[in-house]
């Protein structure tokens, strides 16, 4: 098993300085995976996403990226629903230049529709941007960690189920699921469904500490939830999965992913 460990973002050490020198930056400190950020929209030309391709290339890190949080595919505003299809276009279009595995989403809210009509929404809405192209990077729906968003273990795995791994996969947002299910995490138990009923052998996470069960970042050292726990899960799968992504998205960022790539590793030792 590889495990690769980056961050959400350019890391502080290079805020404002590009991607460029935030790609030479994480390769100086040892770690390989980078996501960009386009949450609040898409702010990079075509030719900027080539020169940071060619890099990341170089340099051995694994692109992915995050897609805008306007996305919801369960909005009751069917004009909102489509400005959702078109920003999850326009970013697997971007991904697609960056040479990037996986275009992470927040897929819905539930809004008044309830978990069983928003999931045939989302369903509905994911096929209609397959159906545009061929896209070269996979869409990763992300676990979420309130009960008014879609995004439980169950139905994250499940749309995955509908249109095969080789589309669309999961984002393991640990934290949000550590919250999700009130602290009641297996970590073991989740890799056995991602490997069993999906038969995942690479896997895209997020990873940072919280506050209580509170969807505030923190440091990965609060222990909530356990990355000891998370490098143990990992080892026990060690010959299963062969890639391991993980973005740290603690405030700490380079910091705590360098704390979570040392743990990991010494444990896979």
């Amino acid at each position: 098993m590889r495990v690769r460990v980056g961050t959400a973002g350019l890391p502080h050490a290079a805020k404002n300085k590009g991607y460029l020198r935030g790609l030479k930056l994480l390769k100086c400190l040892g770690l390989d995976a980078l996501e960009i950020e386009f949450v609040y929209g898409i702010d990079m030309s075509e030719g900027e996403a080539r020169e940071v391709r060619e890099l990341a290339r170089r340099l051995d890190i694994l692109l992915s990226v995050h897609a805008p949080y306007f996305i919801n595919f369960c909005s009751e505003e069917i004009e909102k629903r489509e400005r959702s299809v078109d920003r999850l276009v326009k970013t697997l279009e971007i991904a697609d230049v960056l040479g990037a595995r996986y275009v992470v989403i927040h897929a819905a809210h539930y809004m008044s529709y309830g978990p069983t009509r928003c999931y045939e929404l989302v369903k509905y809405y994911i096929d209609k941007v397959l159906k545009l192209r061929d896209w070269k990077a996979k869409i990763a729906i992300e676990t979420m960690a309130k009960d008014t968003q879609f995004g439980t273990l169950e139905e994250v795995v499940k749309i995955c189920k509908e249109f095969g791994t080789e589309r669309v996969v999961p984002c393991i947002d640990w934290a949000h699921l550590y919250i999700r299910y009130r602290g009641n995490i297996d970590f073991r138990k989740v890799l056995e469904i991602l490997v069993t009923e999906l038969e995942l052998r690479e896997l895209h996470c997020h990873f940072t500490g919280i506050r209580d069960l509170e969807d505030e970042h923190e440091p990965v050292d609060t222990g909530k939830p356990s990355l000891e726990a998370l490098a143990d899960a990992l080892v026990a799968y060690r010959d299963v999965l062969s890639e391991v992504s993980i973005i740290c998205e603690s405030p700490l960022l380079e910091k705590d992913a360098l704390k979570i790539k040392r743990i990991i590793n010494d444990k896979l030792r």
